[in-house]
């Protein structure tokens, strides 16, 4: 405990005669003792009026560290008005897009100033399942799957997110698991032959 916890001033009562100059001496020294310091990322700047803090991400150990995931979008403007975009490494069906590495670093993917940009997802699949997928970014959103009978789409695109600039809006964070989704059964027109179901389920990719 602090030789000056036990300090207590008299409400009302005149402090020039109670508080000298050597006892204001040592309470400022207390408290400049007990400032905040800065470590680990954290910087502490004083000026006359205030104790500003900040917090800094760091990139080696220790510090704050940005949160990884699967399909992360990482976006950056290497030159004014200039913009792209790098996508972590993450797998539709433990497949990994064939596009993911250029050499031995991640695809980098460019795209125009002042407009949304939509990184996508597009899995290729032999009508049962997935073969393979590619990233690609595109000024129009994904469309609909087109249900198809008793199978899946030859073409399935997912949404991992949005870019503005150098803005992210992340859609996806894990890796995707897709199967065959039941959209709605369509009854067959006539009489069903023998062997024949008097329906048709159609399905999409999801």
């Amino acid at each position: 405990m602090s030789q000056f916890d036990s300090i207590r001033f008299q409400p009302s009562r005149p402090l020039l005669k109670e508080v000298s100059a050597d006892r204001l001496n040592a309470i400022l020294s207390e408290i400049k003792k007990n400032r905040p310091r800065g470590e680990r990322g954290i910087t502490v700047r004083q000026s006359g009026d205030a104790t500003y803090i900040g917090l800094a991400a760091s990139t080696g150990g220790g510090g704050f560290q940005e949160q990884t995931h699967a399909f992360k979008i990482n976006a950056s403007s290497p030159e004014e008005g200039s913009y792209e975009l790098t996508v972590d490494p993450g797998t539709i069906n433990s497949i990994l897009p064939n596009n993911l590495f250029d050499g031995g670093e991640l695809t980098t993917h460019t795209y125009s100033e002042n407009q949304v940009t939509h990184v996508i997802l597009t899995a290729t699949t032999d009508g049962e399942q997935v073969t393979s997928a590619l990233i690609e970014v595109s000024g129009e959103a994904p469309q609909a799957q087109t249900p198809v009978v008793f199978g899946i789409p030859t073409e399935a695109k997912f949404l991992l997110g949005v870019a503005y600039n150098d803005t992210v809006y992340q859609v996806v964070t894990d890796n995707i698991t897709a199967v065959g989704k039941q959209m709605y059964i369509k009854n067959i027109t006539g009489t069903p032959q023998p062997g024949q179901l008097a329906y048709e389920i159609y399905y999409v990719l999801g």
